[in-house]
């Protein structure tokens, strides 16, 4: 399959066990490893936020901005119909309030027993993505970490720290430093080198201290 291709022959798996052809969304391979869809972050963003709390679109892109703006671009156009694929799924459900006397209604969001089901799976699926998209990912679930057990924190922090030594690994690899011949590429390699080493020392950190702390709910001001 090439790169940034879907592959047509992938289908996708359904809430209701069937499966349907659909390029852009969760897909699986013969091999059932679960391939990259770029949505799904902003899915898993989505749900984390409305199991906090319910909330209405613009509140919704405001803390999605502020919890998500540093760890990937948010496609806000793209926020209303993903509010209307969940509410169609039975992820979330709506009710509407006036605003005021004469205001516009707005439409509070709020998340269903499914939907809590479909953020834990996306919280602990595994994915086959670039490097890139792996630390975009783990900075966003990292967000919701304080809503899952001792033991699903460890097990996501543990497959980020091998992800991080078998990209070290590769970095350091003989034939990696071979291809970059000038100072500059040098010095972009080393560079990235000391960033993974940092995060690998980071996420050791987190499993380390891990037992001592306890799930506590975000809470958000304003």
């Amino acid at each position: 399959m090439t790169r940034g291709i879907p592959n047509p022959d992938l289908r996708v798996f359904t809430e209701s066990g069937g499966c349907t052809p659909s390029p852009w969304r969760l897909c699986y391979s013969e091999s059932n490893c679960l391939l990259y869809r770029p949505d799904t972050m902003l899915e898993l963003a989505t749900l984390g936020l409305l199991r906090r709390e319910p909330l209405h679109g613009y509140r919704l892109t405001k803390l999605l901005e502020l919890f998500m703006g540093s760890c990937i671009s948010v496609n806000y156009g793209a926020i209303y119909p993903l509010l209307r694929r969940l509410e169609q799924r039975g992820h979330i459900s709506s009710l509407s309030i006036q605003k005021g006397g004469a205001g516009p209604s707005r439409v509070i969001y709020q998340i269903t027993p499914q939907g809590r089901e479909r953020w834990l799976a996306l919280m602990l699926e595994k994915h086959r993505e670039s490097w890139v998209n792996s630390r975009a990912r783990f900075m966003v679930m990292l967000c919701f970490f304080g809503d899952l057990t001792p033991e699903q924190r460890l097990l996501l922090l543990g497959h980020r720290l091998e992800q991080c030594q078998t990209r070290l690994t590769h970095l350091q690899a003989e034939e990696t430093q071979g291809l970059f011949a000038d100072h500059y590429q040098q010095a972009a390699l080393q560079r990235a080198v000391r960033m993974v080493e940092e995060e690998l020392a980071w996420v050791q950190e987190l499993i380390d201290t891990e037992p001592t702390l306890e799930p506590v709910a975000l809470q958000v001001q304003g």
